[in-house]
C-alpha cells in the first residue's frame, strides 16, 4: 500500500505513538498503586473485624452451650496477648480441654487478658469487665463482660 505522496507504508509505530502508549500505562501503574494500598488495607480492616467477631460468636457458643448442657463444669475462655483459648470439660478425662485461636490481626489489652472467664449453667459468669481487641493501626473494640446478669456484648470505640 502506498501513502500520499507515493512513500510506501512501514510496518510498526511511530516515536510519538510509542511515548503516548508508555505514558498512559505509566498512569495506570500509578493509579493501580495507590488504589492496591487501599485494598490492602480495606482487606486488612475486615480480617480484624473477623477476628473480633469470631471470638465474641464463640464467646456466646460456649456459653449456650454451657447453659444448655446444665452441669456443674461450665465452659471456660482464657485471653491472652495474641491467643484465646476456649476450655470445654471433659469427664473421662476430669479435666478442661482447650482449643486454642490465635489471634493475626488484633492484640488484647485490658482487665480480662490473663484472667479465665468461667461461664456457669445458670448464665452468670465468675468475673467482669473489659477486653479490648486493638488493631495495628490503632482501631479498637471492646468486649464487655457484666458479672451479676453474664451479659456480654461488644462495642466500638
Amino acid at each position: 500500500m502506498m501513502r500520499f505522496g507515493g512513500a510506501p507504508e512501514r510496518g510498526g509505530y511511530t516515536l510519538t505513538e510509542l511515548l503516548i502508549a508508555l505514558a498512559l500505562v505509566g498512569l495506570l501503574l500509578a493509579l493501580g498503586g495507590v488504589g492496591s494500598a487501599k485494598i490492602l488495607e480495606a482487606g486488612q480492616q475486615q480480617a480484624y473485624l473477623r477476628e473480633c467477631d469470631l471470638i465474641f460468636e464463640k464467646i456466646l457458643y460456649h456459653r449456650d452451650r454451657t447453659i444448655m448442657a446444665g452441669n456443674i463444669h461450665g465452659d471456660r475462655v482464657r485471653f491472652f496477648d495474641s491467643r484465646v483459648y476456649f476450655g470445654v470439660y471433659d469427664a473421662q478425662k476430669n479435666e478442661y480441654v482447650y482449643e486454642v485461636v490465635t489471634l493475626e490481626h488484633a492484640r488484647l489489652q485490658g482487665y480480662l487478658r490473663g484472667k479465665t472467664l468461667e461461664l456457669n449453667p445458670e448464665g452468670t459468669v465468675n468475673i467482669g469487665g473489659q477486653l479490648t481487641f486493638v488493631e495495628g493501626r490503632g482501631k479498637r473494640r471492646v468486649l464487655v463482660v457484666q458479672i451479676g446478669a453474664g451479659r456480654i456484648y461488644m462495642k466500638d470505640e
